[in-house]
């Protein structure tokens, strides 16, 4: 049986630290060198850093049928973009091979495919001859494009002006809407607003009813339990998992729920650069402000100062749906220089009433340099009821949470 995306112990490796480029004799050397062959016996068994090399990919293969719609989960740093960029031929994998049947689409990330300095209606044709489009099929959906862009009023405007929402718009739409056989859909669409979003969810399901090939990646298990009919759950650069996507899916939240109730000096699932690390964080109800609070305190590992500190805290549900964003850029009480321990709090204003439930929190420690430290499922907090009774069996129970409201009704004539 032939299959519209094939990978094969596709394999990509970086060198941590350095630039450079690799010669044919220097590929041919290390092709030929038996530590080359045994690590192509045993991909997976790799340690992930190694004699200054990262490895993202640790022999991956796969298969996607035609006309089916698979969903790439795992945490950040995984080695799901990568792949994606490999099976776009963006870039080159270090061992392995993949074969793609059809017309490929890709949106990996803004702006992917346009030049800043043309309008928007240049891009849409120079994305479409990129994707190998003849003028005529281009001219055929032009309209269709626009329309579903929802940017016909700056459609004349050099793209490097656009917002990067617009850019998301004007990016998928071209995508969407060319005749592609096999589309490749990254995070990207997390930019656009929750209108948008819902309205790119709804167009990549009609595509796949239609027979279109899709692999989304996204961090919304939501959207990948209604898009998806198949999940690939990606760890550590191997594939760990494969199968329906509600038991995948499943499988995964159960698994980030374990980890959140690890002491975060258990935690050796990190991304960044290092050099500050989180001791504990907190996640509780005060009842002197009556909001929720959080708390992350902190210590450098190298007993110095941190510049520019900056600390981000995502709160999501249970089931991947991000809540609220919390981050230490907003305030204008953060030093620029902070001590080598300290720690950063937050006080949720006590009009918000988050629904009962479990909610994962994930951090980000950030510094002059960039991400220090990055942790998906950094706790995991119980929220027991504390809304007016009223509220329980509301019919918008469905949201995550809610604020005080006032109503009225006034007689209309």
């Amino acid at each position: 049986m032939k299959f519209a995306i094939s990978a094969e112990k596709i394999r990509k490796s970086y060198r941590l630290g350095t630039l450079g480029y690799r010669t044919f004799g220097s590929e041919l050397r290390s092709f030929f060198s038996p530590r080359y062959r045994a690590e192509d016996n045993n991909l997976e068994s790799l340690p992930r850093c190694e004699n200054g090399f990262f490895h993202a990919l640790r022999g991956v293969s796969f298969e996607v049928p035609f006309g089916c719609s698979v969903g790439l989960i795992g945490g950040n740093g995984a080695g799901k973009s990568t792949l994606l960029k490999i099976l776009s031929r963006i870039t080159e994998p270090t061992s392995g091979r993949a074969e793609i049947r059809g017309r490929v689409g890709s949106l990996l990330e803004v702006g992917t495919g346009f030049h800043p300095e043309l309008t928007g209606r240049e891009n849409i044709y120079l994305n479409g001859a990129i994707l190998g489009m003849r003028k005529k099929e281009i001219v055929r959906r032009f309209d269709e494009i626009v329309d579903f862009s929802g940017v016909e009023k700056f459609l004349d405007t050099p793209v490097k002006r656009y917002s990067s929402g617009m850019y998301v718009r004007l990016a998928f739409a071209v995508a969407a809407h060319l005749d592609t056989e096999v589309l490749f859909v990254d995070e990207v669409l997390a930019v656009g607003d929750s209108e948008f979003q819902a309205k790119c969810l709804g167009k990549m399901g009609k595509l796949s009813s239609d027979g279109r090939t899709i692999l989304f990646v996204s961090h919304n298990m939501s959207a990948v339990r209604s898009l998806c009919s198949e999940c690939i759950w990606i760890s550590d650069g191997t594939v760990r998992m494969r199968g329906k996507s509600a038991d995948i899916v499943d499988e995964y939240l159960r698994h980030g729920t374990s980890l959140a109730q690890l002491k975060l000096s258990e935690r050796t699932d990190w991304t960044g650069m290092g050099g500050v690390v989180p001791d504990r964080l907190d996640f509780v109800f005060r009842d002197d402000t009556g909001g929720y609070a959080l708390s992350l305190a902190y210590h450098t590992t190298n007993g110095d100062s941190w510049m520019m500190p900056r600390a981000v805290i995502d709160i999501r549900s249970a089931d991947g749906v991000s809540v609220i964003g919390l981050d230490s850029v907003c305030s204008g009480d953060i030093p620029l220089k902070a001590p080598e321990s300290g720690c950063f709090e937050v006080t949720l204003p006590k009009d918000i009433i988050l629904r009962p439930g479990k909610y994962i929190c994930d951090i980000r420690l950030i510094g002059a340099q960039g991400a220090m430290y990055v942790l998906e499922n950094a706790c995991v907090q119980e929220i027991s009821p504390r809304m007016p009774s009223s509220w329980v069996n509301h019919p918008s129970s469905a949201s995550l949470f809610m604020i005080p409201q006032t109503w009225s009704l006034t007689g209309v004539r």
